[in-house]
């Protein structure tokens, strides 16, 4: 199966979400270069994920992403 860049993107950056500590949020700069992804692209990937309720965002100097559901499920 053939996933798209998009897609493939997100899931990296899912899975390095799922590594952080339940309920932190990181900073999108961070996941950007953990993943080696442009932070404008990746905070576009983003916010369709949290549309999906699959992330969630936080604005602000505690800000960024998490997961929206702990990662064992």
């Amino acid at each position: 199966m053939l996933l798209s860049n998009r897609c493939q993107y997100a899931l990296r950056a899912a899975l390095h979400l799922s590594a952080a500590p339940e309920g932190r949020f990181v900073p999108v700069r961070e996941i950007a270069a953990a993943v080696d992804l442009p932070q404008a692209f990746l905070s576009k990937i983003a916010q369709a994920l949290v549309q999906a309720d699959l992330l969630r965002a936080r604005r602000g100097p505690d800000g960024g992403l998490a997961l929206a559901r702990p990662a064992a499920s």
